[in-house]
């Protein structure tokens, strides 16, 4: 007797291949997920950097306007700087033409008879002076009251050479200019101290 042999193997294979396709499709399933989801996500990327790439052009541009306005402020401030230097200047000079005119009116009101100014020389404060006298006596009389002017400290005798004139003496003496306390401005824009 023969026994009957029953070949499954056909079946077998229909299974095989139905699991291979099914496979198939869910992995081509899984890769369009896949790809699609790779794409959604360098999508939403781009978007992000494309909206910071813009966030950053905005932000340069507003920074080269603040730049433009800092430039502007800091011509602005050298200009009002040198404004105020020119200004401190002129308050310079106008002290000191105001002390010249004082020293001169008080030159003037201490003058004593028989002496003659041949030379003035004024260094800051400091005033040089060589005057003709026919002798010593008017020169002390004349240092006495230039010490007595409230404009002037007291004179110091510096020395005594005859002069062209045979009858007259060149008496060489210096004397220092009281200074009033005047404010001249200074050119400090920022508010800092000095």
């Amino acid at each position: 007797m023969m026994i009957p042999t029953l070949n499954l193997l056909p079946w077998r294979e229909a299974l095989r291949e139905r699991q291979r396709r099914r496979f198939q499709a869910l992995l081509l399933v899984a890769l369009i997920v896949g790809g699609l989801w790779g794409a959604g996500v360098a999508y939403l990327y781009q978007l992000r950097l494309d909206v910071q790439q813009q966030r950053n052009a905005l932000l340069t541009t507003r920074l080269e306007e603040l730049a433009a306005v800092a430039e502007e402020g800091q011509r602005y401030r050298q200009r009002a700087e040198a404004a105020l230097s020119r200004q401190a200047q002129f308050a310079s000079w106008e002290y000191q033409r105001r002390q010249t005119l004082v020293l001169f009116n008080a030159l003037v009101e201490s003058l004593e008879e028989g002496v003659i100014y041949q030379r003035l020389e004024r260094r800051g404060e400091n005033v040089d002076a060589v005057a003709l006298a026919e002798h010593e006596g008017r020169i002390s009389a004349q240092l006495g009251r230039l010490g007595r002017h409230s404009a002037f400290e007291a004179p110091r005798f510096t020395g005594v050479e005859r002069s062209s004139n045979a009858q007259e003496r060149a008496f060489h003496f210096a004397v220092t200019q009281r200074t009033p306390t005047v404010s001249v401005p200074s050119a400090n824009l920022g508010g800092e101290g000095p």
